[in-house]
């Protein structure tokens, strides 16, 4: 697949219409699934358009000041949507061929560190904090879904030349139990740990990465989907009383 040619503008965004929220995939009235409405074509060619400009998003918004976190996100949302539809290694094949642009072989590692693994890095913490919301085998503080940032309380720091004092990386606790099993069905003992867990992001394991993702999000999915389900008929059934 080749990579389509250079924009100097691209927009992640729901189609027109829809309402805009703070979160890929929401809106500040609910959820808004605006990538899974995209049949597969439609949905590869946001994707591909979207990590052509990855280095030019990314740049964009070091040299601005601007903080990454949305667009990764919105990436990791939608490569969650290809997986939804595609094998992991298609999925795999269309971000290195189209985030390095057919030239990976000769491009540092240190480049494609800083292009791609902001977003696999957020995909895989999204996976952690979901799955392990009701593991047995796994306790652990959210990587993601946390608001640990008052910016009220931060305001009229932008004011400020010194700015915000950057903390340092928080720390997460994990506790595992070896005994437990794996709801997603993954073979684990005091040996084998959870791979969502085990699996450290490099530019050389993408495949691997998207291949455990993908498993955790069809099991995880049709989880919720029966979940959903009988939420349904357990209100019908209250309505006919």
């Amino acid at each position: 697949m080749h990579p389509p040619e250079k924009s100097n503008c691209i927009t992640l965004a729901p189609p027109r219409g829809w309402s805009r929220g703070g979160r890929p995939g929401t809106s500040a009235s609910g959820h808004r699934p605006w990538g899974a409405v995209l049949d597969p074509r439609s949905l590869l060619a946001v994707l591909q358009i979207g990590l052509f400009n990855t280095s030019y998003l990314t740049m964009r918004s070091y040299k601005g000041g601007v903080d990454e976190k949305p667009i990764c996100r919105a990436f990791a949302y939608l490569i969650l949507c290809a997986l939804d539809v595609l094998p992991a290694e298609n999925v795999t094949r269309l971000i290195n061929d189209t985030v390095y642009r057919g030239q990976g072989e000769k491009m540092p590692d240190d480049v494609k560190k800083f292009l791609l693994m902001p977003i696999a890095d957020q995909l895989l913490s999204e996976m952690q904090d979901v799955c392990s919301s009701d593991c047995s085998r796994i306790s652990v503080d959210r990587r993601a879904f946390t608001d640990d940032k008052d910016e009220v309380e931060d305001y009229w720091l932008r004011l400020d030349p010194e700015g915000v004092d950057q903390t340092a990386e928080r720390k997460i606790l994990r506790i595992e139990s070896f005994v437990a099993p794996c709801a997603v069905g993954f073979p684990v003992d005091k040996d084998h740990h959870c791979p969502l867990f085990g699996l450290e992001p490099t530019v050389n394991n993408v495949g691997e990465l998207l291949s455990v993702i993908k498993r955790v999000a069809i099991f995880r999915k049709a989880q919720a989907a029966e979940k959903q389900e009988a939420s349904k008929l357990k209100l019908a059934n209250a309505q006919l009383k």
